[in-house]
């Protein structure tokens, strides 16, 4: 805790020094589990996240397409779908209000 400040400095400057992927063949190489952190772009353009379903696409009320993390836990025999898109803010305000009375 004493040295943290000057630990993170170090190690920003030495991991700005070798790209993503040459971070991860080191790492790979001596063992280490990692992996990249991506941007929402590069997870839901992921090859493999598409392929397992973890990539939800969907259209709001006013048409404009929606992408979300699909439903992670896989079923053998059900597929669960996300059935409705959230909604937009204040979209079901007054439909709640009535409800209350």
């Amino acid at each position: 805790v004493k040295n943290r400040q000057r630990v993170i400095e170090v190690v920003q400057t030495e991991i700005s020094k070798k790209s993503v992927k040459e971070w991860l063949k080191i790492l790979n190489d001596f063992e280490v589990p990692c992996a990249p952190i991506n941007s929402l772009a590069e997870a839901y353009s992921d090859p493999h996240a598409i392929h397992r379903g973890m990539v939800a696409e969907m259209t709001d009320s006013t048409g404009q397409l929606l992408r979300s993390p699909g439903i992670p836990i896989k079923f053998s025999e059900t597929n669960p779908t996300i059935r409705l898109p959230p909604p937009l803010l204040g979209e079901h305000t007054d439909a709640i209000l009535l409800d209350l009375g």
